[in-house]
């Protein structure tokens, strides 16, 4: 039976506010640089450990080792504050953990809770040293009621994008270490394979690799699950039903369809965006963790546009973009943006005991992406400038839109000026893979695909070509 979790790589956002004390926070932010100078070293590929500034001595992290985590292909900690609040009204800091992971969120927290409190020597997950200064936070030793916190205080993705949806963690380190055998084999032998056709050639790789070359695994020749008629007939469902869904909102919703758009505009020509003040490069200490591997990471927070109408439009658009990114996004790309591994947008609610008018619910992106962030807010104007201002035209200091849709992103400058004002830095980010695009990790998976089966005069050509 078809199990739409199978294609679903999850997203778990973990979001918890931090107490009222100075020192405590202080303490937090100690540990995790402490973290950070660890894998600062291991994100640049350094063999040796990252050094202390004061001390000249090497960085022990016995706090936190992201590589030991279960199923996880990419995490990090990031302390939310409130830089662009009023400073008689700001809001509480939030100590928030994001995770790209397999499985459902309760079976991984609990698989995280077994590998922490397993004793085994070496195993560095001490949740209890970075949540401690959390309110109410529960010890891990207190087990399920760790698990039920944990969950209590996670937050939905509203959309939530994975450039390899449906390959788990083990499948992708598995393709990698399939690759390299080949590569390995291929130049032992190119002179001796130089002549054959592409069918023989392919015949004699694939009974290489089941003959267990050194560097492989048991199982790593099982390729990762295809997509069955299950996944095809959700895709054409939510096709229908989005399809359904605006062609209600043009007909026999015209009259609020035609409301809601002249109340748009009308938001729209009262918006007041931000003047750009600064240059993209000029946030050191973002910079300073950039370009170290393959990938970059980016947090954003951005506070919504005050009112209910704004609101429920970022939700609208937010869900039909998780829609688009469940079923038609799945093949490396979304909306011709290729470069990106994982990205999310959840909401950080307001949840103070004030008056409606004064509360200041905020969006929050993360993603984790190849190359530069420049390469990256460029792909993102060139190909996906639409959907850019769909979801950013809601929110506060964004350039100038029209029709939702329209202008916004378009002003490049402006909108990358906009959107490194809004960046935080990630006290702690990994990646599981530091050596491979979007592009290589799918390549690798079909490359595993393309061995399970005989293949004839017409696709074993286009088979070698990916390697």
């Amino acid at each position: 039976m078809f199990d739409p979790t199978t294609y679903a790589s999850r997203a778990l956002t973990v979001a918890a506010e931090l107490v009222a004390d100075d020192e405590a926070v202080a303490e937090l932010r100690g540990r995790l640089q402490v973290i950070h100078d660890d894998l600062l070293g291991d994100n640049a590929g350094k063999p040796r450990p990252a050094l202390d500034a004061a001390s000249g001595r090497p960085v022990v992290n016995t706090i936190f080792r992201p590589a030991q985590l279960p199923d996880t292909h990419f995490t990090r900690l990031v302390i939310v504050d409130d830089p662009r609040g009023p400073a008689d009204d700001k809001l509480p800091l939030v100590l928030v953990w994001e995770s790209n992971h397999d499985g459902a969120p309760a079976d991984y927290l609990r698989q995280v809770l077994a590998r922490a409190t397993s004793g085994e020597p070496g195993v560095h997950l001490d949740f209890d040293a970075i949540f401690g200064a959390c309110v109410g936070y529960p010890s891990m030793a207190r087990g399920d009621e760790w698990v039920a916190w944990m969950l209590a205080h996670a937050l939905r993705a509203e959309a939530f994008y994975s450039g390899y949806r449906g390959v788990p963690k083990r499948r992708v380190d598995a393709a990698g270490r399939v690759h390299a055998a080949i590569r390995r084999f291929l130049d032992e032998h190119r002179a001796d394979l130089a002549g054959q056709d592409p069918v023989a050639v392919h015949r004699r790789i694939r009974d290489h690799l089941r003959a267990g070359p050194p560097g492989l695994e048991p199982g790593d020749l099982e390729p990762a699950v295809e997509r069955g008629a299950g996944f095809w007939l959700r895709k054409w469902a939510t096709l229908v039903l989005l399809g359904v869904a605006a062609l209600l909102l043009l007909t026999f919703l015209l009259p609020f369809t035609l409301a809601w758009y002249v109340t748009l505009r009308r938001h729209e020509r009262r918006d007041k965006p931000d003047r750009a003040v600064r240059a993209v490069h000029g946030l050191p200490d973002l910079i300073a963790v950039e370009d170290r591997i393959v990938q970059n990471q980016l947090t954003h927070l951005v506070d919504l546009k005050p009112g209910v109408f704004r609101y429920v439009t970022q939700r609208v658009v937010l869900f039909a973009i998780d829609q688009l990114a469940r079923v038609i996004f799945v093949h490396g790309e979304l909306g011709g943006i290729t470069s990106i591994h994982f990205a999310r947008w959840v909401i950080l609610h307001d949840r103070r005991d004030v008056p409606a008018h004064r509360r200041r619910h905020r969006l929050l992106f993360f993603s984790n992406y190849d190359f530069s962030w420049d390469s990256y807010l460029g792909e993102f104007v060139d190909r996906a400038a639409r959907g850019l201002t769909a979801v950013w035209s809601n929110t506060e200091g964004y350039p100038r839109t029209e029709n939702l849709v329209n202008q916004g992103a378009t002003d490049e400058e402006t909108f990358k000026q906009w959107a490194r004002d809004r960046q935080l830095a990630s006290q702690v980010w990994w990646s599981g893979v530091r050596y491979s695009t979007v592009e290589n990790v799918n390549n690798d998976v079909a490359i595993v695909r393309g061995l399970g089966r005989d293949l004839d005069d017409e696709d074993a050509p286009g088979w070698l070509v990916r390697l």
